[in-house]
């Protein structure tokens, strides 16, 4: 088996064979930001509905494994929410990763040092049901934060706004347009993504994506 650092790898050293010209495949497997994006996005209603009630100035990307310890305050963030994988529950039985994120998330004694990083939830490896809960808990969302897990946005084959569509996601109209902005600037596609989407009524606070309330704390 191959690990996502030398898949990634991969798929990075292919994309540089591409730019010297030994390879011609299109469209792009990854894509990098760019300065702007076309005009043709600027009057979107998708890009427009995405920053609907954000303060730009709040927004964040956290991108973490691990950070905080715990102790003195600092506070706990969990990658991805735990949303891949298994592990041992402190009953000794194998359960889910993300289950267990969501029983610890319960924890009267983690209220206030207890995160969830929401990076990498829409990527093909992980179950709808995964944001499905996420977006039904509100009662969570002053606790979840925004991250992209860049580079893997403009990977394209890691990340179907189009099945994410098919399963009841995201509103099928605005997947061209979330393609089209991937190819100009994946980090503004993956936030748009995520503003986007909803399950029965039920998408994310803005709160998820003002990530400064959370970290410029700790800088001053």
């Amino acid at each position: 088996m191959i690990d996502r650092r030398c898949f990634v790898g991969l798929l990075v050293g292919g994309a540089a064979l591409s730019a010297a010209g030994l390879s011609s495949a299109k469209p792009k497997l990854i894509n990098q930001c760019r300065v702007a994006i076309p005009g043709s996005l600027i009057e979107s209603p998708w890009l427009r509905q995405a920053w609907a009630g954000i303060d730009a100035g709040l927004v964040w990307d956290c991108h973490v494994h691990l950070a905080g310890l715990g102790d003195v305050g600092s506070g706990v963030v969990v990658a991805h929410c735990a949303s891949l994988g298994d592990d041992v529950s402190d009953d000794g039985k194998i359960r889910r990763s993300f289950d267990l994120f969501l029983k610890l998330m319960d924890e009267p004694r983690a209220r206030d040092l207890l995160h969830g990083d929401i990076s990498a939830i829409t990527q093909r490896n992980r179950k709808p049901d995964v944001i499905q809960t996420l977006l039904k808990r509100s009662d969570l969302h002053d606790r979840l934060v925004h991250g992209s897990d860049y580079p893997l946005p403009g990977v394209v084959p890691l990340t179907s706004p189009g099945t994410l569509a098919r399963v009841g996601l995201l509103p099928k109209a605005a997947v061209g347009d979330l393609d089209l902005l991937r190819q100009h600037n994946p980090l503004f596609f993956d936030f748009t993504l995520k503003r986007l989407l909803n399950w029965q009524g039920h998408s994310f606070s803005p709160a998820v994506f003002q990530t400064r309330r959370l970290f410029a704390a700790s800088l001053t």
